[in-house]
């Protein structure tokens, strides 16, 4: 005798369903912001004390940000504090929050009554930042 054999058709697969609706009055969450990119930075500088005695210490102080108002933490930042009789260049150390500053004591170089030109310059990957500030010991 001869037999035959068909394929078997086995269950027969279900038709896909629709995603569940979300429930009422959900919305989805908001996308993530885009990260923040530095295109600019910008800085500013003081001094502890503008008439500063002629020994004393002074403090040249500096703040670096970017374009979009956060503070720069890790900026390479130096002050050429210029004389009458030549010129310094200090590094600056981060002090938080994109503030920076160096200390440092008046010598014989910085003369009574002479003005004190501090020039500091910031540098962040390739940009870069001017800003100045000046004292006079008395």
């Amino acid at each position: 005798t001869a037999t035959s054999t068909s394929p078997s058709s086995g269950p027969s697969a279900a038709a896909p369903t629709a995603p569940a609706p979300a429930p009422t009055g959900t919305t989805p969450p908001p996308p993530a912001p885009a990260p923040l990119v530095i295109q600019s930075i910008t800085a500013s500088a003081w001094v502890s004390n503008s008439s500063p005695n002629s020994r004393a210490n002074e403090i040249v102080y500096a703040s670096v940000k970017a374009n979009y108002g956060r503070p720069v933490t890790n900026a390479q930042v130096q002050a050429t504090v210029q004389f009458k009789s030549g010129a310094q260049t200090y590094s600056l150390t981060h002090q938080g929050n994109g503030q920076y500053a160096i200390s440092f004591k008046l010598n014989d170089k910085f003369i009574s009554g002479f003005k004190v030109n501090a020039n500091v310059v910031a540098h962040y990957e390739a940009f870069v930042a001017t800003a100045y500030t000046s004292f006079t010991p008395n």
